[in-house]
């Protein structure tokens, strides 16, 4: 829809989780590689960023439909 083309942070919340998969498949290919010695420091570092765009990207969702309000139904006044 074009309404939600043009909003901001609709764009934020979408690049940001697919950088948040991006990272995830990155931090997977690390542990699959190194094992356990891939935890410390660079699977730590991946996940904490991870984390905090998926933190990010939840708080841009909740302002979409809070207060955006992208997908809510508004009730019809008329069918009262």
């Amino acid at each position: 829809e074009q309404r939600i083309r043009a909003i901001r942070k609709a764009w934020y919340h979408m690049f940001g989780n697919l950088l948040a998969v991006v990272l995830a498949v990155i931090n997977f290919i690390f542990h699959m590689r190194d094992g356990a010695m891939a935890v410390l420091p660079t699977g730590l570092i991946l996940s904490a960023v991870t984390v905090l765009l998926l933190l990010f990207t939840g708080w841009m969702g909740g302002e979409l439909v809070f207060r955006g309000r992208v997908g809510v139904l508004e009730p019809d006044v008329t069918e009262r």
